[in-house]
């Protein structure tokens, strides 16, 4: 299976992000950002996960990968 993701967005603008890895669950990583700022946030997990070679799986599950990614994501303009 592949994996996939979603950008949801709410009444006030801001979206959160889901990704559901090669298994099938489903994993929140990011609330409260903007659509500019999810779509960088799935491209920058995707992009590690061709860089490294990793599965999405163990991306999302690695937690300094992606605490660092959300604080970056959230500092970006939009």
């Amino acid at each position: 299976m592949a994996w996939s993701h979603a950008i949801l967005e709410d009444d006030s603008g801001n979206c959160r992000v889901e990704i559901t890895d090669e298994d099938g669950e489903v994993f929140p990583i990011a609330r409260d950002v903007t659509r500019p700022q999810a779509e960088r946030l799935v491209q920058r997990v995707a992009d590690e996960a061709a860089r490294s070679g990793r599965p999405i799986k163990v991306v999302i599950r690695d937690p300094y990968f992606m605490a660092a990614t959300v604080i970056m994501i959230k500092r970006l303009p939009g």
